[in-house]
């Protein structure tokens, strides 16, 4: 009787292990998520540590964006990673002048705490050079990087890493101030206007890289690497995706014993929305998909990792038409930026914290400064 009782118990102790293993997602042939009622990634203590932070920023990526490339590009019952989501919330996007903001501005608030004027990078409103958090991780011993898809000298990263008045003007200062920033990964579009500082690049540590091979082989913890004249990267072979780099950065930065901050931007979301571009809109989402991918492998074995999606603004006022799959555009005129609030999504260490709240894009460099204990 009683080594039938140990056996009974051995069982219902294996069962229950069993019951709180975290299962692999169920993918598709292209690798997709199928849904399933396991959460990505399991969730943590309220009083537990963060050392890594993996920032996504999907440029003009409103919550219909999502919807409309989900029904554009996936199966029925399949869904994006983004939607894997443990906890979302909604983003204010306003700048101090103008009810709908800029990337310049929006991009400010998120690296800085602070509102600021339209098209202004990195400043206050009386034009004092603002510190970003990035600024403060690399004060507390942290590696820092950006990524984006577009120029590196454009809004969003100029944003986490230089001060301009305006964004359209003092370009040529953009590069200089980068290379002085101390932030150990740049990764990103418009080669050509970095080429010229090559080898101030290479003065200052960086490798400097213009090729896919040349990114996926360096075995460089400060890389400097950039592609693709003009506002946005190619999708040529020899041009590194989205996922690629955010792989190669957290490959580099997770080897800092005191943690990373990295910010990673898929821009060419609003692009597509200003040209009214479904389909290639839904591929930029889908971009921005993979990388969260990528961090979010990272965050399952890494416990110490929060990562956030978020958008800075909402481009070309998409709606979806009455009727499937009917989907339109308000008018030629609203293929700008608009007002309304955009999504956050939440995965891994305190992510509950920013469970079903309306946050100003201010609040989310307190949220994150707070709990990096960075001041």
């Amino acid at each position: 009787m009683k080594k039938t009782l140990s056996l009974l118990l051995v069982l219902i102790l294996i069962l229950v292990g069993c019951g709180n293993t975290t299962t692999s997602l169920k993918l598709d042939d292209r690798g997709y998520a199928i849904e399933t009622n396991e959460k990505y990634i399991s969730r943590q203590e309220e009083d537990a540590v963060i050392k890594n932070v993996i920032l996504l920023i999907g440029d003009g990526m409103g919550a219909n964006q999502v919807e409309v490339s989900r029904r554009v590009l996936l199966k029925e019952k399949e869904i994006f990673d983004l939607d894997k989501a443990e906890y979302k919330a909604e983003i204010i996007t306003s700048c101090l002048n103008n009810d709908v903001t800029d990337s310049a501005a929006a991009a400010t608030a998120f690296a800085t705490g602070v509102k600021t004027n339209y098209e202004v990078v990195g400043k206050d409103k009386e034009g004092n050079d603002l510190k970003t958090i990035l600024d403060y991780a690399q004060e507390a011993g942290m590696k820092t990087g950006i990524i984006t898809d577009k120029g590196l000298d454009d809004a969003t990263p100029a944003a986490f890493s230089v001060h301009l008045e305006n964004r359209y003007l003092l370009q040529d200062s953009i590069p200089t101030q980068q290379i002085d920033s101390g932030i150990d990964i740049f990764m990103g579009g418009n080669v050509a206007r970095y080429l010229d500082f090559a080898e101030a690049i290479q003065a200052k540590g960086y490798e400097f890289i213009t090729t896919k091979e040349g990114l996926l082989n360096t075995k460089a913890k400060k890389i400097f690497a950039a592609y693709s004249s003009g506002r946005m990267m190619n999708q040529a072979s020899d041009v590194p995706t989205l996922a690629e780099m955010t792989n190669k950065a957290i490959q580099v930065l997770s080897q800092n014993k005191r943690g990373f901050f990295l910010m990673v931007e898929a821009g060419q979301i609003d692009n597509r929305c200003g040209e009214g571009d479904i389909i290639k809109m839904a591929k930029a989402v889908q971009e921005l998909d993979k990388a969260l991918r990528v961090a979010l492998n990272f965050a399952r074995s890494n416990k110490e990792t929060l990562v956030i999606v978020l958008a800075d603004h909402e481009t070309g006022g998409l709606v979806i038409g009455e009727g499937e799959p009917d989907i339109t555009w308000f008018t030629e005129a609203t293929r700008y930026h608009t007002a309304v609030n955009v999504p956050l999504y939440a995965y891994g260490t305190r992510s509950s914290f920013f469970a079903d709240k309306i946050l100003d894009n201010t609040e989310v460099f307190e949220i994150l400064m707070m709990l990096l204990n960075l001041k």
